[in-house]
């Protein structure tokens, strides 16, 4: 019987592989049989064939801690990761409908194929054997949605990487690493018939002790870096099957080529990826203060800036003129957070004007406790707010500082890149 390309038998394994009988439901794929592995990849739907050959390619990536000389590793382990994090992007594009906008395909469209090259030329360069195969598995893994060729190529040599991993001896001529990643295959396999999700990358009853301790090894260098930080971040959550903070990840796929080279490249994209992570973070924050205003106010924003004239100065207002002129600092920093080229002088005047609501909406708090007609006003907001019945001001100025803080940050990342 056979759906989608998938065989189906009761697989008995022999050294790692399987040996099939028809009748039962689990899949099967011999891939000491390329011709047959390739069209059964190449049968699978893109998202499908992309999951398992990147997972088998991510677990291989703790093998590049062979190469002992820093840069080398450095140049090495950027290229490769960039490329698995390029190669799950175009997988997730399939499976969630997400589609890519021109400038992703174009930057990664076209860097693809330079993945393929400096990573297959570092890891052959390196002398390390285990680390040449994990490499050669993540380039191919960049179009492992695009082509079952390249799938089957990536997770065999992913596999492969093992052989060189250990000296102990498994089944036939394998090492028991290397039975250990085929049995993390294999369950790939199992996982996606039986329709479960796809979570640890490495079941921990089929890791041996020496992956784990090679897993260990390659976070504890990723660590000791603050470069490596969202990177180190990244792969033990890809281990856990828990990242999934994929627009995030979709921005920093699509740093400009020309970073990625260099003797400084880990620096450089470290500091590319700051900037991202901040206007992200900034734009959380600031949905989170909006959902906070919202709560707080008795008529829409667009109705309370019409006519309720509030004061240029927080200090000085009432609950709901507060409101707007929060909202009205929202709108003007919305338009340089949605530009496609936001300007120093634009942040900077932003940061200006949120560092003055800081301050004056500190002051209008600080000065309630002492001025009876604030107090009146504000009264029953704090109380409200004490009882915990809902978000409200406490909360709002601890936003308003966030924000205020997070521009800081922009306005230096912009101006460092002048």
């Amino acid at each position: 019987m056979c759906e989608s390309g998938v065989m189906y038998g009761d697989m008995r394994r022999i050294g790692g592989l399987v040996k099939v009988d028809r009748g039962t439901a689990r899949p099967v794929v011999d891939l000491t049989d390329q011709d047959a592995s390739e069209a059964w990849f190449t049968s699978q739907m893109p998202n499908i064939r992309s999951q398992l050959a990147n997972r088998a390619a991510l677990r291989a990536l703790p093998l590049l801690d062979a190469e002992k000389e820093e840069n080398r590793f450095e140049a090495l382990t950027l290229l490769a990761l960039r490329a698995a994090l390029v190669s799950w992007l175009k997988g997730l594009a399939v499976e969630r409908e997400i589609a890519f906008n021109a400038d992703f395909d174009r930057v990664v469209g076209n860097a693809a194929p330079k993945y393929i090259f400096e990573t297959r030329m570092n890891g052959a360069y390196s002398g390390q054997p285990a680390t040449s195969e994990a490499t050669s598995a993540l380039s191919q893994s960049v179009a492992a949605a695009n082509f079952g060729k390249d799938a089957f190529f990536a997770t065999v040599s992913a596999i492969h990487a093992f052989r060189f991993s250990d000296d102990i001896p498994g089944e036939d001529y394998r090492t028991l690493a290397e039975q250990s990643a085929i049995a993390a295959f294999n369950q790939d396999l199992e996982d996606l018939n039986m329709g479960e999700e796809l979570g640890r990358l490495w079941p921990l009853e089929t890791a041996t002790q020496s992956i784990l301790q090679q897993r260990s090894n390659f976070i504890a260098r990723l660590s000791e870096k603050e470069c490596w930080s969202f990177w180190h971040k990244w792969y033990l959550a890809m281990w856990n099957g828990t990242f999934g903070d994929w627009d995030l990840a979709h921005e920093i796929a699509k740093i400009d080529n020309k970073l990625w080279d260099g003797e400084d490249a880990l620096a450089k994209v470290a500091v590319e990826i700051e900037k991202i992570r901040v206007i992200f973070d900034l734009r959380k924050q600031v949905a989170s203060l909006k959902s906070q205003l919202a709560q707080v106010a008795t008529e829409k924003p667009s109705a309370l800036i019409g006519h309720n004239n509030p004061p240029e100065a927080i200090e000085d207002a009432t609950p709901t003129q507060a409101t707007v002129i929060i909202w009205a600092e929202i709108t003007t920093l919305e338009k340089e957070l949605t530009s496609e080229t936001p300007t120093v002088e634009g942040v900077r005047d932003a940061s200006v004007r949120w560092a003055r609501l800081v301050k004056g909406i500190k002051k209008l708090f600080a000065d309630i406790a002492y001025d009876h007609t604030k107090e009146a006003v504000w009264g029953t907001i704090f109380a409200a707010s004490a009882a915990g019945s809902k978000v409200l001001w406490p909360q709002i100025v601890a936003s308003v500082d966030m924000i205020s803080k997070l521009i800081d940050k922009w306005l230096g990342y912009l101006i460092l890149g002048m």
